[in-house]
């Protein structure tokens, strides 16, 4: 429909992306369901040239190292920064967080999300490739 259209997905590790749902938006939030939700984006993301993935999760604390991967993204758009696109990513060093983890009602713990790459095994697949430590990507040593 639109062949010229380039895509930027921003991606975060599913279980703390269902986390911040269900403490923020939807805390009825399907689990099962957002799970198979994030393995067709991840899937489809991974199947056109088109798209570029970004691990919102993973921006760098490093101002340089920011602008450097914000500068990735608007290349993909055949864009540059701008004064104001630099400003911006000076101010912004973290992802947004509504509230701190101490006041999350609910949160998974490695149990639950072990369980839950059990259920669904094909998660083990892109685990690895948006969860950056081992701690991160929930699989076992």
């Amino acid at each position: 429909l639109f062949p010229q259209t380039t895509w930027i997905v921003c991606i975060r590790d599913p279980f703390r992306a269902i986390e911040s749902l269900r403490n923020t938006f939807q805390p009825d939030a399907d689990v099962e369901r957002w799970l198979r939700v994030w393995l067709d984006l991840v899937r489809w993301a991974q199947t056109d040239d088109r798209v570029l993935t970004w691990r919102i999760d993973a921006i760098p604390v490093d101002f340089d190292a920011r602008l450097a991967s914000t500068s990735r993204l608007l290349q993909h758009c055949d864009l540059n920064h701008t004064p104001e696109t630099i400003e911006f990513v000076r101010r912004w060093p973290v992802v947004h967080k509504v509230r701190p983890n101490d006041q999350r009602k609910f949160q998974f713990t490695k149990e639950d999300c072990r369980r839950w790459i059990e259920r669904i095994p094909e998660l083990t697949q892109y685990l690895p490739q948006y969860c950056q430590s081992r701690e991160e990507n929930h699989l076992p040593s």
